[in-house]
C-alpha cells in the first residue's frame, strides 16, 4: 500500500536546508595509509622491532657498562666493529643496547621499555640520524638531556659518558656535537668523550670523507681509534665507581 509522501512543515525548511549545507562542507577523509601512520622519529622504528627485542635481551643480561645510541654504536656489534669491541671493551662485561636508524627520540623511547638495570656506566653517543627527522641541534639536545635524566634517575649511581654527535655528510663541521659538547659539559654525573678531531680539523675539513666507509659510519681504523680513546676512560670510571660502592 502506498503512503503519500509527507511534506515537510515550512517553518522547518530553513533548518533542513542548513542542516545539509553544513554536512557538505565537512571534508570526506580518507583512512590513513600505512606511511601515514607510522612515525619512526617519534616511538620506536616499527620495522625494526626485532632489533629492539635484541637489545633488550641484552639489558637483561645487566651488563655494567651500556652502550647507548644508533648505529655508529650498533655497529661495535658486526664484523667490522668486533675487533675494536673484543680489543677494548669485551674483559669490561658491556653491552651494546644500540639500534641502528635510531634518532634521539627513538632512544629516549628505548630506554622506558628495558627491564631494570645497574650499569655502573652508560657511553651515549646520539643525534646522527636526528637530520634524517628534521630535528634541529637544538631539539636534539634537549632529548639528550631527556635520556641523560632517565638514566640519573633510574640507573642510580651511573657514570655517564657522552660522545658529542659524529661529524657526517649532513654535518661535516659537527655542529649539533659541537652543541651537546657546550651544553653538558659542566653537568653533573656527565664527562664529555670528544671524538671530533679523530674525524675533522680546520686543516682537513673534507677528511670527513676518509674516516668513514659512507660518510657516516666510521671505518675500521677509525672505530679502533675510538675505542683506544674511551676504553682507559671506562676503566677509570668503573674503578671509581667501585671504590665508592
Amino acid at each position: 500500500m502506498n503512503h503519500p509522501a509527507r511534506k515537510i512543515p515550512a517553518r522547518f525548511i530553513p533548518i533542513a536546508a542548513l542542516c545539509f549545507l553544513a554536512a557538505a562542507a565537512v571534508p570526506i577523509v580518507a583512512p590513513a595509509a600505512p606511511n601515514d601512520v607510522v612515525r619512526p622519529c617519534d616511538g620506536p622504528q616499527l620495522n625494526r622491532m626485532d632489533r629492539y627485542e635484541a637489545v633488550r635481551r641484552v639489558a637483561q643480561r645487566n651488563p655494567a657498562v651500556i652502550f647507548l645510541g644508533d648505529s655508529i654504536t650498533a655497529f661495535l656489534a658486526t664484523a667490522e666493529g668486533r675487533p675494536a669491541f673484543n680489543r677494548h671493551y669485551a674483559n669490561l662485561n658491556a653491552g651494546i643496547v644500540a639500534v641502528s636508524g635510531d634518532a634521539s627520540v627513538n632512544t629516549l623511547w628505548l630506554l622506558n621499555t628495558l627491564p631494570k638495570i645497574t650499569p655502573k656506566v652508560v657511553i651515549l653517543l646520539t643525534g646522527a640520524n636526528d637530520t634524517r627527522c628534521n630535528l634541529s641541534p637544538a631539539t636534539t639536545a634537549a632529548n639528550t638531556g631527556k635520556i641523560i635524566s632517565f638514566v640519573q634517575a633510574n640507573w642510580q649511581g651511573a657514570r655517564i659518558l657522552l660522545i658529542p654527535t659524529l661529524p657526517r655528510d649532513s654535518d661535516p663541521e659537527a655542529v649539533t656535537g659541537a652543541g651537546l659538547e657546550r651544553r653538558f659539559a659542566h653537568t653533573p654525573g656527565v664527562k664529555i668523550v670528544s671524538m671530533r678531531d679523530l674525524f675533522y680539523n680546520a686543516t682537513r675539513p673534507l677528511g670527513l670523507r676518509d674516516d668513514v666507509r659512507d660518510r657516516v659510519h666510521p671505518t675500521a681504523e677509525k672505530q679502533e681509534a675510538m675505542a683506544a680513546r674511551l676504553g682507559p676512560v671506562i676503566e677509570r670510571e668503573l674503578r671509581q665507581s667501585s671504590a665508592s660502592d
